[in-house]
């Protein structure tokens, strides 16, 4: 697979969320564009996101979006005046007209016919909403490794355009505690390789002296990468908690 530095940083995103929130439910959201849209793509989002974090069981109940005699069967352990929880990595394509979204998120459940309604409330015009339920890490891991939904628009395709996420997808100071440990891993792994090699320090064009590794040795580094950062994590979640 082929990454830019930006995809490879959302590839890593969103591993770490779907590590961090093992256990829960993931759901995959597609929001799609239109002609005549009242606001840019990423707007209407927000506006969005806006809504859902104002959202409760009781006034999905009032608004007749859920039956107030089947709350437990979505809202067991949560009160009729919590607000809902949507912690989510939305990646941007140039698909369709405007863009879409292809979001993989945890949280509360969000009725499909509230979705719809105010999609196309807030774009003016765009209808089209898909959800879909994933039941497990094992799951999601399987649509990381064929490419499919979401991770298909992270893999070196010519149609991603950004991705962004909410704080709680990851945890607070993602961004900075993800570069310090990337790029000081890359240079002091990549000169004990190039020691063991016999060369006597690191080339100054990392990258290349990177590329000039086997297969193997590419793929040991990165999975040896990966183990690294998710021992990081496990420190840095169990430190919130």
């Amino acid at each position: 697979m082929k990454f830019s530095r930006a995809q490879w940083r959302c590839w890593d995103c969103l591993l770490t969320g779907t590590y961090v929130h093992k256990g829960n439910e993931f759901r995959f959201l597609t929001l799609t564009s239109a002609d005549g849209m009242t606001r840019d793509l990423m707007k209407c989002f927000t506006l969005l996101k806006y809504r859902i974090d104002n959202l409760t069981p009781l006034k999905l109940v009032e608004s007749g979006y859920v039956d107030g005699n089947r709350l437990n069967d979505f809202y067991l352990n949560t009160d009729l005046n919590d607000k809902l929880r949507f912690d989510y990595l939305c990646v941007k394509t140039s698909e369709g007209v405007k863009g879409v979204l292809h979001i993989v998120f945890v949280g509360d459940f969000i009725p499909t016919r509230w979705l719809w309604d105010n999609w196309e409330n807030i774009t003016g015009v765009a209808k089209s909403v898909k959800i879909k339920r994933v039941k497990d890490l094992d799951i999601v891991a399987k649509y990381v490794i064929n490419q499919s939904e979401l991770i298909g628009y992270v893999a070196g395709q010519s149609k991603y355009v950004r991705f962004s996420y909410s704080k709680d997808w990851v945890f607070d100071g993602f961004s900075k505690k993800y570069d310090d440990f990337m790029s000081s891993f890359w240079y002091r792994e990549l000169k004990n390789i190039a020691k063991s090699k016999g060369l006597k320090c690191l080339p100054l064009d990392a990258y290349g002296f990177f590329k000039s590794l086997t297969k193997k040795g590419r793929d040991d580094f990165y999975k040896k990468r990966w183990s690294k950062w998710l021992e990081c994590v496990d420190v840095i979640v169990k430190n919130d908690n």
